[in-house]
C-alpha cells in the first residue's frame, strides 16, 4: 500500500475502529490482525475493551504482538487466564463479538474452515471450525477477515458451513431456529471493506482500499457483490494510529511481515 503501510496494518486499524468501550470478544488461534485491533483499540479509544486469546483464554494480553493468540507469551500483563469450561461456559455467552477467518465465504457471510471439495475427497482440508458452529449460532456480531481476495475464497455457496453468517438471507436465521440479532457486519480483506444490506443481509461494497479499482474487487469475486452508487475509499490511518500499532501493538513487526 502507499505511504509505508502495509495492508494488514490497515485492515487491523479498520476492525479496531468499530470496536466499542466496554465490549466483551475473541478470536480464534492465528489471529494476528484482530489481536493487533483489540490492542490498537485499548490503546486508543477503548480502554476498558475486553478480549480474550482464543481458547488459552487470556484477558487482555499487554504483551507485544505474536503470531498466534495460544503462544503463552500472551500471559504478559494478563488481566486473568481461564481454562477451556470457564472460557466456554463463563465469557462465550457474554461476548458481543467474534473474530473469524475462512477458506471461503459467501454473499450472505457463512464461512467454510473444514474442507473445499467433496468431503469423500476434499481438494484442501482447513483447519476445522472449532467451536465456530456455537459461537456464530448465538446473537452476537461477528467480523471476518481474510487474507486473500479472490474468487477461490469469494463464493456463491461454501461447501461447508463451518460458521453460520445471515443463512440465506432475509429473515431465513429465524426461520430456521437462529436469533437474528447479530451475525456478521463486516467483511476486511487486503482489497476492501464489505458490510451486509439490511434487507436482504447480501454482502455489499462498503469502501475500496487506496489504489485499488472497483473493477478488481468485482473479478475478484466469486459472486455478485451489491455494488452503491458511490464507493468512498477507506478511511487511511491517522499517524497517531500507526504510530500506536507500531510502538506499543507491534513493535517485532508481525503485521509488516510478507505473505
Amino acid at each position: 500500500m502507499g505511504d509505508g503501510v502495509h495492508v494488514n496494518e490497515l485492515m487491523a486499524i479498520v476492525l479496531s475502529r468499530d470496536l466499542k468501550d466496554y465490549e466483551m470478544g475473541e478470536m480464534g488461534a492465528y489471529s494476528e490482525i484482530p489481536m493487533a485491533a483489540c490492542k490498537l483499540a485499548r490503546w486508543t479509544h477503548a480502554p476498558n475493551l475486553n478480549w480474550w486469546c482464543s481458547a488459552t483464554s487470556y484477558l487482555n494480553s499487554t504483551s507485544p504482538l505474536y503470531h498466534s493468540s495460544t503462544d503463552y507469551r500472551n500471559i504478559a500483563g494478563a488481566e486473568a487466564v481461564l481454562d477451556m469450561n470457564d472460557a466456554l461456559f463463563y465469557a462465550v455467552p457474554r461476548y458481543d463479538f467474534f473474530f473469524l477467518g475462512a477458506i471461503q465465504v459467501d454473499p450472505y457471510g457463512n464461512v467454510n474452515l473444514t474442507a473445499v471439495g467433496a468431503w469423500e475427497k476434499p481438494k484442501l482440508r482447513g483447519p476445522g471450525c472449532a467451536a465456530l458452529p456455537g459461537v456464530t449460532a448465538l446473537p452476537i456480531r461477528s467480523y471476518i477477515y481474510m487474507n486473500r481476495h479472490d474468487s477461490r475464497s469469494f463464493v456463491e455457496r461454501v461447501d461447508f458451513v463451518s460458521g453460520v453468517g445471515h443463512l440465506y438471507g432475509g429473515h431465513s436465521k429465524a426461520k430456521a431456529g437462529l436469533p437474528e440479532r447479530g451475525g456478521p457486519c463486516l467483511v476486511v480483506t487486503p482489497l476492501a471493506v464489505m458490510d451486509f444490506q439490511d434487507e436482504t443481509k447480501r454482502m455489499r461494497l462498503n469502501s475500496l482500499h487506496a489504489g485499488v479499482a472497483l473493477e478488481t474487487v468485482i473479478e475478484n469475486t466469486g459472486f455478485e457483490l451489491i455494488i452503491p452508487e458511490n464507493v468512498p475509499a477507506t478511511m487511511p490511518p491517522t499517524e497517531e494510529e500507526i504510530r500506536v500499532l507500531r510502538e506499543k501493538v507491534d513493535p517485532y513487526g508481525i503485521l509488516r511481515e510478507k505473505g
